[in-house]
């Protein structure tokens, strides 16, 4: 779903050669602005904070790893205690 004539659903707010969708850096500059008496936060605090909750659930930490390098997870490299655990009823 594109924005305007832009096949981006994002575009860039002002015509950039190096970045034609919203730059990186663009939610670091909107959170600085509503940040409301924080002295740090970054978007990478997000990725932390998931980290952290989903860790408190119970996800296992080699799936956790993966998510926060942005790589595909392998099927195979699910542990065979997961196996009993996906099959269980409700599970």
């Amino acid at each position: 779903m594109a924005s305007g004539s832009s096949a981006y659903v994002f575009p860039a707010r002002r015509a950039a050669k190096r970045f034609p969708h919203v730059s990186p850096d663009t939610l670091n500059v909107t959170l600085r602005s509503l940040a409301h008496g924080l002295d740090h936060f970054a978007v990478h605090d997000f990725r932390r904070t998931m980290r952290s909750e989903l860790s408190g659930l119970g996800v296992w930490a080699d799936l956790l790893q993966t998510l926060e390098r942005g790589e595909k997870y392998k099927v195979v490299s699910i542990p065979v205690r997961a196996a009993a655990w996906l099959c269980a009823p409700g599970g």
